[in-house]
């Protein structure tokens, strides 16, 4: 935008210093925020030479360039611009006049942000304990304060002291402004977010559909706020697993944010993104990664490199690159978002810690142990340090070394430290709570790796009773849960209830998800193992044969789980006799494991392994002998590899 104001050396006047705010303001309402900074700045600097630095002009410029570097993401130059505001009103006006409690608690807000959630929580405390002695208990000041300490609560980890908060904030809101006031909707809005972190599922859709429906019937269908509510309907459809109720609803926003705000603002590209995570939810990495590329480049353009955003969308490409398969272009995309956060944030921002968590992630999913396992334990060990033993996140790194311990063949490790997650989430977060089940989840497969499996039959049964109950039916994670109780009724010899389990999940994932979704194709895959276990070894071969073509189709024929079904469907040639048709597969699977995840992979030597046992049968025992030595010597110091057989 090319619109200038006059310099502050030819006016004095306080008047015009504030035009000059309302204007900048308008600047970061167009999603222009950078020259909104740029006229602060020089706002800020004449005011302080022509008004003084002490003056509460200067101290209002000062609160509003704060409030634009924060909207650029540079909480932390925010921080001194605040904290200097805060004393100037405090020193002229006292420290419960109307605009110091104002102050203050913008400068909470922008602690959260840079991280400091705890000092962010005492001035909260503070600025709302003023307010109710100064405005009343029921003032609209101070029921916005209560409602953005129950924010700082949730990021804290407290969902249970945040809940109640806003379930008070949201009666208060319509009792007192009224249920069509625009903050009384802001307020519910807030409390279904908590309802859904708190692990309130079926709260949450009741409470957004009326948000929306209220926001479109007094705002207007195009009101940016209307635009807000319906995208955070199409979110909680998302992660409650919905995604073929959240997509359409994405795509309506993102057009009208294209048709109304223009395609470079800043929600337009936020909706862009998360059109694209809903996209790789249904399974579509590919064109989600066509998507994030925009909204990343847009992102870039506007933002700059450097924002919390920008390094978010960053991250969300990788995590696409890496469901395709593409660990070498997941991986250094992980690793440059690590770096840049800590450099922007610094080390101990929760931010920064889940990047860590994720280049982690990314090294295990390439097999890369020796480099994950220390990464692991770093972010536990930051996360106890910075959040607290009973922190969710906390929490979430426990369940991760569990993983990395499973993953090493350490299974009673990981058993003893799932128990410990599962005991603490119960006390923290409650039973039913997601991350709870989760973790339940979790130490079923230990149980079932132990061989306990009817200790893991009763604990997965219980756990998918309750996400039933939380989630319904269908949800994904409900499916999931099933997917292991047909796992564990196949290591208890009930052959006939799993395939009866695994068909009514693939059903249902066929259904909520479509046939070709990673998940439909794993229920897919699984079913063809129960099949072969009841001997009907050429209906499995043909179930196992069209997963294959999906996989390839939609996947490519190198990634991991096209592979595994590759595997599985040279076991069902091997059942039928055709040892020839499965050794060309398990050599042409072997390679590409090589290729893809290296000769050390413990997935490429199980390939080795059923490739020696086609040579063995075909009479070539030279080779096959050759293979299994170069298997136990590749082996040696690694746990032993899981079959690819089952879920």
């Amino acid at each position: 935008m090319a619109v200038r104001a006059g310099t502050m050396a030819d006016h004095e006047d306080p008047e015009f210093v504030m035009s000059q705010v309302k204007l900048a303001a308008a600047f970061k309402a167009a999603g222009d925020v950078r020259e909104a900074i740029s006229l602060l700045e020089q706002t800020l600097a004449g005011s302080q030479r022509a008004l003084g630095t002490d003056h509460l002009v200067t101290a209002a410029v000062r609160n509003n360039l704060a409030a634009a570097y924060r909207a650029a993401g540079e909480p932390a130059r925010a921080v001194p611009l605040l904290e200097q505001a805060v004393a100037d009103t405090e020193r002229a006006l006292g420290t419960e006049d109307q605009v110091t409690l104002a102050f203050r608690s913008n400068l909470a807000a922008v602690y959260q942000d840079t991280g400091e959630v705890r000092l962010a929580i005492r001035l909260y405390e503070q600025v709302l304990a003023g307010q109710e002695r100064v405005l009343g208990a029921e003032h609209p000041q101070t029921l916005g304060t209560r409602n953005n300490l129950a924010r700082s609560y949730a990021a804290a980890g407290e969902v249970r002291r945040a809940l109640p908060l806003l379930e008070r904030v949201a009666a208060d809101g319509e009792r007192l402004l009224g249920a069509d006031h625009p903050d009384a909707l802001l307020f519910r809005n807030n409390l279904a977010m908590a309802c859904q972190a708190a692990g309130e599922t079926r709260r949450v859709l009741p409470l957004l559909e009326r948000v929306a429906a209220d926001g479109e019937r007094l705002l207007g269908a195009d009101h940016p706020d209307t635009l807000s509510f319906r995208g955070n309907l199409a979110a909680a459809y998302h992660e409650l697993g919905d995604v073929q109720r959240a997509i359409p609803l994405y795509e309506r926003v993102l057009a009208d944010r294209q048709r109304v705000l223009g395609d470079d603002h800043p929600a337009t590209i936020v909706s862009r993104h998360n059109l694209a995570g809903a996209y790789e939810e249904a399974g579509d990495a590919r064109r989600a990664v066509a998507l994030y590329e925009q909204a990343l480049a847009g992102q870039e353009r506007l933002l700059g490199d450097d924002h919390p955003d920008t390094l978010t969308f960053r991250s969300s490409l990788a995590a696409a690159w890496q469901q395709l398969g593409d660990a070498q272009r997941a991986i250094p995309l992980f690793e440059r978002v690590l770096a840049d956060r800590q450099r922007v944030l610094g080390d101990d921002h929760p931010e920064t810690i889940a990047a860590r968590h994720l280049v982690a992630s990314a090294y295990q999913e390439a097999g890369d142990m020796p480099r994950a396992i220390p990464l692991y334990e770093q972010v536990l060990a930051d996360r106890q340090r910075v959040l607290g033993d009973d922190h969710p996140h906390t929490l979430t790194s426990r369940t991760s070394v569990a993983a990395y311990l499973r993953k090493l063949g350490e299974t009673q490790a990981a058993r003893e430290v799932d128990e410990d997650t599962l005991a603490r989430q119960r006390r923290v977060l409650g039973p039913d709570h997601p991350d709870t089940l989760t973790s339940q989840n979790n130490l079923g497969r230990d149980l079932s790796r132990l061989g306990m499996h009817q200790a893991a039959r009763d604990l997965d049964a219980d756990t998918l009773a309750r996400r039933r109950t939380v989630h319904g039916d269908d949800h994904p994670w409900a499916l999931i849960t099933a997917s292991n109780l047909a796992s564990d009724l196949r290591r208890l010899g009930e052959a006939e209830a799993a395939r009866d389990l695994d068909a009514d999940t693939l059903a249902r994932r066929r259904r909520v998800l479509g046939p070709d979704h990673p998940d439909t194709l794993t229920s897919q895959n699984n079913l063809g193992r129960d099949l072969s276990r009841l001997g009907m070894h050429q209906a499995a071969r043909e179930l196992d044969a069209d997963t294959l073509a999906r996989h390839r189709r939609v996947q490519g024929d190198d990634h991991p789980q096209t592979l595994t079904t590759a595997s599985n469907l040279a076991f069902d040639l091997r059942r039928l006799g055709e040892a020839e048709a499965a050794r060309d597969l398990d050599a042409d699977t072997l390679a590409r494991r090589r290729r893809v995840l290296g000769d050390h992979h413990p997935q490429t030597l199980t390939s080795a392994s059923n490739l020696a046992q086609d040579l063995e049968q075909l009479g070539d025992h030279h080779a096959a002998g050759a293979l299994r030595a170069e298997v136990k010597h590749r082996r040696s110091g690694q746990g032993e590899a899981a079959p690819d057989i089952g879920p």
